[in-house]
């Protein structure tokens, strides 16, 4: 009876040791390798505007991302899945370590240096490095480039740019999709960025396809309360529908009134095809048009239901950038 005991005692404990004796045998002959970072360095931010950045990792499977030692920017987060993002309060040079965990345990850590500046940097007086010069507006930030957004392309300087400055981001970590739609929620959520991302209050405005946890909710909510943007109807605001020419044209000349951004409009834009445009958005893109905002095609059309591409949108967006 002992014997029997014993014998079941060693086959217990072999079957417990099955697991990792297989993971064993895996890492020996090189199936298993530990995860390892890929992220060279971090773009600089900027006090008040919005920062994001993914972090990559070479595995064999999914990672989950953690700050190991020190501590990232007040009002900035890194998400398990390798995002950090936010809006930075507050200027200097932050030093942590990273860490990226696969399934197994295994792991890799890196040590980044994240700094954060003011908009207001000191300009030097005659070509000297120091001494009372005038103060300007100088967003310090790194073009952020895309294996689909090749240099010399038409919408190389918006995509670079405004992605650079943290306003919008790019598929996945080295495409862009440039021909791809546009979205309510997407470009509100560059505007609501651009604008500095206000705080607003925890609500949801009133609509029933914006939830608490909707990555759009801010934008949403900051967008209908201004009065720079309304949902498609009383009760959805819509955030996967494609935003159109037009539409995008209305919300802009609303945004540059709430923000008293002063610009003159010029004469008036002719179109062969504005008798399309809708009685209600005919104003804004005439407005548009004439302050270099938003241009028609070489046929002279306007194309006011159509919908606008990711490029296309941030093209505007460069253009709202310089205005301000």
């Amino acid at each position: 009876m002992k014997k029997i005991r014993r014998l079941f005692a060693l086959v217990l404990a072999l079957c417990m040791l099955m697991p990792l004796t297989a993971a064993a045998l895996a890492a020996y002959d090189g199936t298993v390798t530990a995860p390892a970072i890929r992220t060279d360095s971090l773009p600089n931010g900027i006090d008040g505007e919005y920062y994001a950045k993914r972090l990559k990792a070479s595995s064999n499977g999914g990672v989950t991302w953690s700050v190991t030692d020190g501590a990232l920017p007040t009002g900035l987060a890194l998400d398990p899945a390798g995002l950090i993002f936010g809006t930075p309060l507050g200027t200097g040079t932050f030093r942590f370590k990273l860490c990226a965990m696969d399934g197994a345990g295994l792991y890799d850590e890196k040590s980044f240096t994240l700094k954060i500046y003011s908009t207001l940097v000191q300009k030097p007086d005659d070509g000297q490095e120091s001494g009372g010069g005038e103060t300007e507006e100088q967003p310090v930030y790194e073009p952020r480039t895309f294996e689909d957004v090749p240099e010399g392309s038409w919408f190389y300087d918006a995509v670079t740019q405004v992605c650079g400055r943290g306003l919008f981001n790019g598929v996945d970590d080295t495409h862009f999709d440039p021909d791809g739609t546009m979205t309510r929620g997407m470009f509100l959520t560059v505007l609501y960025r651009a604008a500095g991302s206000p705080k607003v209050d925890n609500t949801l405005a009133g609509y029933a396809d914006v939830s608490y946890d909707s990555w759009f909710r801010e934008a949403a909510v900051w967008a209908s309360l201004s009065n720079i943007a309304r949902g498609r109807s009383g009760v959805e605001f819509g955030a996967d529908d494609p935003v159109t020419r037009e539409q995008i044209a209305s919300v802009i000349q609303r945004y540059i009134q709430t923000a008293n951004i002063d610009v003159k409009a010029g004469g008036g834009v002719r179109f062969a095809d504005e008798e399309q445009i809708s009685s209600v958005c005919r104003d804004a893109v005439s407005f548009c048009a004439s302050i270099g905002l938003i241009k028609g095609y070489p046929d002279g059309t306007f194309n006011p239901s159509g919908n606008i591409t990711r490029a296309e949108s941030l093209a505007i967006f460069l253009r709202l950038l310089e205005l301000k």
